[in-house]
């Protein structure tokens, strides 16, 4: 909230200094990592053919996955600048209306404090909505790019004759022959180059 003294750093708290950074790639991965364990034979079978699936290096090497995250770096930074823009604005305006207390009356100078107040009441609310689309056209994004991934291993997994298709962080140790993660970035990158995040 303001502080009731206009003209001493009123502002300061209207909007939040910076952006969240952008995510790392560990965060990501924390974030939307998923464990596959996609059933494709009963699992009774004596001996389960198991592959693995390196799901980091995917999230960082898809280029479907690099081209959400340069758009989300190009929506934060276009974001910042608008916002540096407001802050600016609304400090002028705080520092004028500092000036202005010596010559208005008390009460034209209430009513100015007033829409003062609600002007930055309503910047705040703004940034606030528009992260929330930042980070939900970006959450929406990686789970179609999850959905997609899913249904890739599926299919290798049918196709090769595994019977189970697990993330590879949850195994300790696994043949070169059952890491199928070169085959899934493979079909990844050809069927889902890249993909038009909706930030509104």
């Amino acid at each position: 909230m303001l502080r009731d003294n206009p003209g001493l750093g009123m502002t300061k708290r209207v909007i939040s200094p910076r952006l969240r950074r952008k995510p790392t790639l560990k965060e990501d991965v924390m974030r939307y990592i998923f464990a596959l364990l996609l059933m494709v034979a009963p699992l009774g079978a004596s001996a389960a053919n198991i592959a693995v699936v390196n799901i980091p290096q995917i999230l960082k090497e898809a280029k479907v996955a690099n081209s959400v995250r340069d758009q989300l770096k190009q929506k934060q930074k276009s974001f910042q600048t608008e916002l540096d823009q407001k802050e600016t604005s609304l400090r002028n305006e705080d520092q004028e209306l500092a000036k202005q207390r010596s010559v208005l009356s008390q009460d034209a100078f209430e009513s100015k404090y007033r829409e003062f107040r609600q002007k930055a009441g309503d910047a705040q609310k703004e940034v606030r909505a528009k992260r929330v689309k930042l980070d939900k056209g970006f959450a929406e994004a990686m789970e179609q790019i999850q959905t997609k991934v899913t249904e890739i291993v599926t299919q290798i997994a049918q196709e090769k004759g595994f019977d189970l298709a697990m993330s590879k962080a949850q195994v300790f140790y696994a043949k070169t022959d059952q890491d199928i993660t070169a085959e899934v970035l493979k079909r990844l990158d050809a069927q889902m180059p890249s993909m038009t995040v909706n930030f509104n």
